[in-house]
């Protein structure tokens, strides 16, 4: 799988990162995420990307090991934490994340809908496997990509293409495309993460990512309606836990229990 991301590393910050839905999405993630950061926490980070994230969290916790099964993301990601001397970047297959023992974490976190590369067993299997590497009350924060976005609908639908319109709703995966090359996705709904890890996890949270601010496809869009896109995001600051699976993402914080 490296290979249908490993594509696009030297302009994925240019194609989502810096651009102002990107901007407003991982603010929106971010927000969530430092209230339950603790200055001693020991971080896993998978798919991690280009790094952004692993450079945020460093400046907030005592390490942080982020991964990637991209070497070339993994690469961009060392250039840009390079004075950062709390990060350790490695690369990781998820599917392997159990090769990480002995070591163990006290927050395990993956953004921007990584993990809908995994089928539903694989999902599983991580979630198990994450169980093992936290440390007691560790937290699993994931941003899942889900299955019913309004945003979505309304966009495809608009446009004529129903099946487009519908596809989040498919039960195996559909294929995406990324800059080319098609990527296996499948959609989750919180429900259904819910129920693939209530055996090792506690919900602590579930919000969306995203629901009135819009997917990154349609920056081209809003490029020239700041106060528009702007909006949007102050509507997200407010408008939030009732409708997780409704936004373009949402992010789901899992606590471990006790074995």
């Amino acid at each position: 799988m490296s290979e249908q991301f490993s594509h696009v590393a030297t302009d994925y910050d240019a194609q989502f990162t810096h651009t102002k839905i990107g901007r407003y999405q991982r603010g929106q993630v971010l927000r969530e995420v430092e209230p339950m950061l603790k200055p001693d926490w020991h971080v896993l980070e998978v798919n991690c990307g280009t790094g952004e994230d692993a450079r945020w969290l460093s400046e907030r916790v005592k390490s942080v090991l982020a991964t990637d099964i991209s070497p070339e993301m993994v690469a961009v990601a060392k250039q840009k934490a390079a004075e950062k001397s709390n990060v350790e970047f490695g690369v990781l297959d998820l599917n392997n994340i159990e090769s990480l023992a002995p070591q163990t974490f006290d927050l395990i976190f993956s953004n921007f809908g990584g993990l809908n590369c995994l089928s539903p067993e694989e999902l599983a299997l991580f979630i198990q496997k994450s169980h093992a590497l936290l440390n007691p009350g560790g937290l699993l924060m994931l941003v899942i990509m889900g299955r019913n976005t309004l945003w979505e609908k309304l966009y495809f639908s608009l446009k004529g293409e129903k099946e487009k319109a519908k596809r989040r709703q498919s039960v195996g995966p559909v294929m995406a495309h990324v800059d080319g090359k098609d990527v296996p996705t499948w959609y989750y709904s919180p429900k259904e993460i819910l129920a693939l890890s209530t055996k090792h996890f506690k919900k602590r949270k579930s919000v969306p990512i995203g629901l009135f601010v819009a997917p990154s496809y349609l920056e081209h869009f809003f490029s020239n309606k700041s106060l528009v896109l702007r909006f949007c995001a102050l509507m997200d600051e407010f408008w939030l836990v009732p409708f997780a699976d409704f936004a373009d993402h949402y992010l789901i914080c899992l606590e471990k229990k006790a074995v």
